[in-house]
């Protein structure tokens, strides 16, 4: 967090560090920890979308921008229900600040709040432009983020990809040249996923296919597509340079 925020809360809210972990267990995004230690969402509510967009390095020719990536919800069956949560706690607040209050600050304990609804509307279509600036010097954590819709609100949220792989390799071009930035789909009966290329052409499908072994995939990428054998594993992905 940066000096100055953190400052803000403790000065003006009365948030120090000691109440930071209270704070991240009413987030369901929040990490626990580690590229593994993701605590489970609330299924019902926040749905993956199929898509999982690469976390790279910004382009030596432009240190500081970022990558803007499209996301939708177009591969989601509309019609499932959605589970609402809410987080609520007390505060005290004194009167005149200027800015949050002398003292907010919660002196109970964290609480969810449940209600159920239901979306019966398949005519609505979620879609974003997403731009993804480049990590910090020495970033070394994970380099696949997930996309989930939160079936409430509808909005994208997202969120470490599970570290297993199940197929990565290279896009290039008919002769050969790396292709980056560029989406690919694996069609894989039902199933949809959706990825981009990073900056090298390199694109990795997280492992959430649903079936294991050999499978056919339809994959489609700059407006072609062909149908290859891919073997699924939950031990090592699949290596599949793509030439399209």
């Amino acid at each position: 967090m940066p000096e100055n925020i953190a400052n803000d809360l403790s000065t003006f809210g009365g948030v120090t560090a000691s109440d930071y972990a209270n704070i991240l267990a009413a987030d369901p995004f929040a990490s626990v920890g580690d590229d593994t230690g993701e605590r489970p969402l609330p299924p019902a509510r926040y749905v993956y979308t199929g898509i999982s967009l690469p976390y790279q390095e910004a382009p030596a020719e432009a240190p500081s921008s970022g990558t803007e990536y499209d996301v939708s919800d177009e591969n989601l069956d509309k019609s499932q229900h959605a589970e609402e949560s809410s987080t609520s706690f007390k505060v005290e607040a004194g009167a005149g600040s200027e800015k949050i209050g002398s003292s907010v600050k919660a002196i109970g304990q964290w609480t969810w709040t449940n209600k159920w609804s239901w979306e019966t509307s398949k005519d609505y279509k979620a879609t974003a432009k997403v731009k993804f600036g480049p990590p910090s010097s020495g970033y070394s954590g994970t380099t696949l983020f997930d996309v989930y819709e939160d079936m409430l609100f509808h909005t994208f949220m997202f969120r470490r990809a599970t570290p297993a792989i199940a197929a990565q390799g290279l896009l290039t071009d008919q002769s050969g040249h790396p292709l980056p930035n560029e989406k690919i789909r694996f069609i894989i009966g039902m199933q949809t996923l959706t990825t981009y290329t990073n900056s090298r052409g390199e694109y990795k499908i997280p492992l959430r296919i649903q079936h294991q072994g050999v499978v056919t995939a339809k994959i489609i990428a700059r407006g072609r597509e062909k149908k290859m054998r891919v073997p699924i594993s939950l031990h090592q992905p699949a290596v599949l340079d793509l030439r399209m």
